[in-house]
């Protein structure tokens, strides 16, 4: 194998020697390392790293759902967490879904003070704790509020950190949209006379105006928060509303990539159901999910993964006839044939990525953008040949075809070079 790797990286490099290569680094934004989605994205980055491979890191800029597709949009980031109902200040067509995480739960904490009658009245006339003012728990507010005919005149937004959004002497409300076991949530009921406004009187109720709102507002849901969860506290159910937490990404992802993340996290959820309880109701079952944004290519072609073939819709029958022997063998059998169309899908994907990469090429007029789309297309090739020596492709006569066309598409970028060089002179 060592040699036959050897002899590959010769091909490549055509007599350059087979040189270190480290694969394509992959971050996700979360904001900042104070805020809730932190600890979510270091759960979701130790699965990814799994064994040798350290392809996934975090980035920690900003503050909120609307920064961290912020983030994606100008590059900084290749994925991000956000609610479902981000909005953001750039052009979005470039975003992606990837997958729902869990549930952020709409927690308005007040002040035992205050004798609310009704959301309005709560709300008129005080300052309330927001978080940041690019966080999702703003926009998701905003929405509501107007839902419930409030005047956005007769409140005022205090902007924090998600930390730092908290029941104070000024400020006696305070809202976030978070996952249901925040540590804040619970400080601010069991230290600082807080107390859960619930929607309605009778939070199990139907024909509630949660679920009024959730008709006008398709990508939230209403939700009850269960007597007791933080000790003793709320006394009796609370009824508000809810939105799923997303993984988004770059449209320009490759789709094995987003392929793999998928996988990787789906195939792991009794181990991140373990270390948080808001990983509890990770599901692939997400196929016709309202999504703020399509599905990413890559999560399309994991869904389809499992359509029913005639081994499995046929399973009963064949074990009534085969042996416990045959059965195994048979299994055996054919795992290790979709192993092999998978590695073989796999170097055709890559190929026609290539193949993409070589128009571009040819399209490109000037020796910036040409640089910009050769690097991709070399980046493409040490990807395989990485994954080559991960066993996760074979070293076969496909790879081969592989490596010859990226000769080519080489050497139809060292001509288009001289041609907008020679343009530049004249």
């Amino acid at each position: 194998m060592k040699n036959h790797l050897l002899l590959l990286c010769m091909t490549v490099f055509l007599g350059g020697g087979c040189q270190y290569f480290k694969p394509m680094k992959y971050k996700i934004a979360v904001g900042s390392e104070t805020g809730s989605y932190y600890k979510i994205g270091t759960q979701l980055i130790a699965i990814l790293n799994s064994g040798d491979e350290k392809t996934f890191g975090l980035d920690t800029h900003g503050e909120g759902s609307t920064n961290n597709c912020e983030r994606v949009l100008i590059g900084s980031a290749a994925f991000a967490l956000a609610q479902n109902d981000v909005e953001t200040d750039s052009p979005n067509d470039n975003l992606r879904s990837v997958l729902p995480l869990y549930s952020e739960v709409l927690f308005i904490v007040y002040h035992d003070s205050l004798r609310p009658k009704s959301l309005k009245d709560l709300i008129v006339g005080h300052k309330i704790g927001i978080g940041a003012k690019t966080g999702g728990a703003l926009t998701f507010a905003k929405h509501l509020f107007s839902s419930y005919g409030i005047d956005p005149d007769t409140y005022e937004f205090v902007y924090s950190s998600s930390k730092e959004n908290t029941l104070s002497d000024s400020v006696l409300i305070s809202i976030h949209v978070t996952a249901h076991n925040n540590p804040i949530i619970k400080d601010m009921l069991v230290n600082k006379q807080g107390k859960l406004f619930s929607l309605d009187d009778e939070a199990t109720r139907r024909g509630s105006s949660a679920e009024g709102f959730c008709m006008e507002y398709p990508l939230a849901r209403p939700y009850v928060i269960p007597k007791e969860l933080f000790f003793d506290l709320p006394r009796q159910p609370v009824l508000t509303i809810a939105i799923d937490n997303m993984l988004f990404a770059d449209v320009a992802i490759p789709n094995h990539v987003v392929y793999d993340v998928v996988d990787r996290v789906l195939s792991s959820k009794a181990r991140l159901a373990k270390e948080n309880s808001v990983f509890r109701y990770l599901s692939d079952d997400f196929e016709d999910l309202l999504t703020r944004f399509p599905l990413h290519q890559g999560v399309k072609n994991y869904l389809r993964r499992n359509k029913p073939g005639f081994f499995q819709r046929n399973s009963s029958l064949l074990k009534g006839f085969a042996s416990l022997l045959t059965a195994i063998l048979g299994v055996f059998s054919i795992v290790k044939r979709w192993q092999t169309r998978r590695k073989k899908s796999r170097i055709e994907e890559y190929y026609n990525e290539l193949a993409a990469f070589d128009r571009e090429i040819l399209q490109q007029e000037s020796l910036e953008s040409l640089i910009e789309v050769s690097k991709k297309a070399r980046l493409l090739r040490d990807q395989v040949i990485y994954l080559v020596g991960q066993n996760k492709l074979e070293a076969n006569q496909s790879l081969q075809i592989f490596l010859l066309f990226w000769r080519e598409v080489n050497e139809n970028v060292q001509h288009k070079t001289k041609q907008l060089k020679a343009l530049k002179k004249q």
